[in-house]
């Protein structure tokens, strides 16, 4: 984070040094939200780390705002799930005769169904469990 993200930003924005309190203070928050693993990665970096040097808000009240936490009942990926199998039938029957790597894209297409509020780690395991249903 500090060498990919936090370093190209000081110097893209020409922050001079020491960096202001307020941004080491909102890249803590940032790093600590990514541990909660209360929002995806990707989500995160792409909505969330503007923010973190170009906003005065707390980074937890920002991806609130952009609706980026990922919701603990994850019960409601089911009924998604379902829709896109529906969808792709095409690729369910590919799956089933060993193109496992369209796991990929099923999880592709369920994360922007869910926008951004799916459990990867969650949403892994309930589209196998699924595929295994469907035949």
């Amino acid at each position: 984070l500090i060498s990919n993200k936090l370093l190209p930003a000081i110097i893209e924005k020409k922050i001079s040094l020491p960096i202001a309190p307020h941004i080491l203070t909102r890249s803590k928050q940032f790093i600590t939200l990514l541990s909660s693993a209360k929002v995806s990665k990707a989500s995160a970096y792409q909505k969330l780390w503007p923010s973190v040097m170009e906003d005065d808000k707390d980074i937890q009240e920002i991806a609130h705002e952009y609706n980026l936490i990922i919701e603990d009942d994850q019960s409601f990926l089911d009924e998604i799930i379902v829709q896109v199998l529906k969808e792709n039938v095409d690729k369910v029957k590919a799956y089933h005769k060993g193109k496992k790597g369209l796991l990929g894209f099923f999880m592709g297409q369920i994360m922007k169904k869910a926008q951004g509020k799916a459990d990867p780690k969650t949403l892994n395991q309930k589209i196998i469990t699924a595929l295994e249903k469907v035949s």
